[in-house]
């Protein structure tokens, strides 16, 4: 399972496998007649819920608590710029591993969320690892514009990446562009949103094609495991 909020009174935990509106409370109050009261979560007194109880949970409570942290990761972003010199993109790519999530940006501001798939082995930016590799990329080519999808396990379109960052995910093995690491569709659209890919991060079909006609090359992607 991966633990996500807890205090004193009360754990929330995802379970792997579960449908992914589905959490499991695990409660842990010597009296009934406490009502938990955490910011974001919704309050229920203690003898309204069973141990192990599954609930379903409204939309807006599953983004708040499952969402990447975006302002965490642009700091990151930020930090990683200054070290190597460079300026923001104007359009500018988030990704998080853990929360299997691609975040658009334009100027600094949220433009979209995109659901991905990352590596279904664990992340790496060795040649050879199949795994999704981390830190500061580049989109250097756009790839099928106004083709037509296929059968292929590449669909639809292809923004094909660059690494920054020397000794991380650029040079000699540790290189993200001899390993021809994309943004592309699937034709397995059913793993969308769970570590499924061979290294590259996959998206829906039409969500590529949306994305690929509004980003230019140069945009920024971070990669961020965390």
């Amino acid at each position: 399972y991966q633990g996500v909020q807890k205090n004193s009174r009360l754990f929330l935990l995802r379970l792997r496998g579960c449908h992914k509106h589905e959490f499991l409370y695990l409660l842990i109050s010597q009296k009934q007649g406490d009502v938990l009261l955490i910011p974001g979560i919704p309050s229920f007194r203690v003898s309204e819920l069973f141990l192990g109880q599954p609930h379903r949970l409204p939309l807006r409570f599953l983004y708040d608590i499952f969402s990447m942290d975006s302002n965490n990761i642009f700091s990151v972003y930020r930090e990683k710029l200054d070290s190597l010199g460079l300026n923001v993109s104007e359009h500018l790519l988030l990704a998080c591993v853990a929360s299997q999530e691609i975040l658009h940006l334009h100027n600094g501001k949220s433009v979209k969320s995109y659901a991905m798939s990352s590596s279904k082995l664990r992340p790496s930016c060795k040649e050879g690892s199949f795994g999704t590799p981390w830190g500061l990329h580049v989109v250097c080519e756009k790839i099928g514009e106004g083709k037509k999808r296929s059968r292929n396990l590449i669909t639809s379109r292809i923004l094909r990446l660059d690494g920054l960052e020397l000794g991380v995910n650029r040079g000699g093995e540790l290189d993200t562009y001899k390993r021809y690491v994309y943004i592309h569709g699937t034709n397995h659209e059913q793993k969308i949103g769970t570590p499924a890919s061979s290294g590259c991060l996959q998206m829906l079909n039409s969500e590529i094609i949306e994305l690929f006609s509004i980003i230019p090359v140069g945009t920024h992607l971070f990669i961020n495991l965390n």
